[in-house]
């Protein structure tokens, strides 16, 4: 009997010692997913973006549907929106803004101390954070003078920032994750990432977004490729000899008929959109998205098509 109630009393230890050790251990970080996204200029801008948080390109005043409006905001940017707090009177998320430029400063920070202390990029960039908070009423629904947050991360060139406006409960509850991100992050000169170094084969893949007034996709990439953009067209490079070219039709593209001699290609497992395989006198093969207008331009040697091929199927327009 006795040697039940010390097995039943180890028991109870252990069970009170796991929710003790459960209970203080700190909260999981989220998943994240690689992506990049093309700025001005062929300015890249790549981090690890939190599955649980959602991203808005901008201008969205370029594209065919708000083509007659006026331009009012001809910058691009990315806006990340994080998971924010049930009724604390605010828009429940908060929000972060990588664009290039060195950020503006809000009115309310007229007056007050601003903490600023040196920050490193994921690829060695040095620069700085800058931050202060303020208290004031909600901007929506009811209730007292609350504390906000605002912070810039920007390069010492000053040329690109990383912009945050939040609760400063907000930035309290989500500091690490906010962390987390911002050390991931880089902003790149027409290249995708400092991942160059490795074979193709060993690099990590990332997500790339591609906004302009004739494309808005993504497609899946070996980070630390070259890329540069010219108008609306888009190359990406394997290698100074193997050239993947993305040529809207409207924009001066090699228009394609939806009818000729082209071999059809469509794997609905790996499509979402319709797209024709198109080969060429070279033995090389093209692609033709005909309800995107599209044209996918390949110039790379056979050891390399299959690169080009996984690089299609990967696309997807948003």
């Amino acid at each position: 009997m006795k040697k039940i109630w010390k097995n039943c009393l180890l028991f109870v230890a252990a069970t009170a010692l796991a929710l003790e050790v459960g209970c203080g251990s700190k909260k999981q970080s989220p998943e994240t997913e690689r992506h990049a996204f093309l700025l001005e200029d062929n300015l890249v801008f790549i981090a690890d973006v939190p599955k649980n948080w959602r991203y808005v390109l901008y201008p969205v005043n370029d594209y065919f549907y708000y083509r007659s409006l006026p331009h009012d905001n001809e910058y691009r940017c990315v806006e990340f929106m994080g998971e924010g707090h049930e009724g604390d009177g605010e828009d429940n998320f908060f929000t972060l803004i990588a664009s290039e430029g060195t950020g503006r400063r809000p009115e309310e920070a007229d007056g007050l101390d601003t903490v600023c202390v040196p920050f490193i990029f994921r690829d060695g960039m040095e620069g700085g954070w800058e931050s202060f908070t303020w208290v004031s009423k909600p901007r929506y629904g009811h209730g007292e003078e609350v504390l906000f947050y605002w912070g810039n991360v920007y390069d010492l060139e000053e040329e690109c920032h990383i912009s945050l406006r939040m609760l400063g409960s907000e930035y309290e509850a989500n500091e690490q994750v906010i962390k987390d991100f911002l050390e991931s992050a880089c902003f790149r000169e027409s290249d995708l990432g400092i991942d160059s170094g490795k074979e193709l084969s060993e690099r990590e893949w990332l997500t790339l977004h591609i906004w302009n007034k004739s494309i808005r996709m993504s497609l899946k990439v070996p980070e630390g490729l070259k890329i540069s953009a010219e108008d609306d067209r888009c190359y990406i490079y394997l290698d100074e000899n193997n050239t993947l070219g993305i040529y809207p039709d409207e924009y001066g593209g090699e228009t394609l008929e939806r009818s000729g001699d082209y071999y059809y290609y469509l794997n609905t497992r790996d499509f979402e959109d319709t797209v024709y395989e198109i080969p060429d006198k070279y033995g090389r093969n093209n692609y033709y998205f005909p309800n995107q207008y599209l044209l996918i331009w390949n110039v790379m040697d056979e050891a390399l098509r299959g690169y080009a091929k996984q690089i299609v199927q990967s696309m997807r327009f948003e």
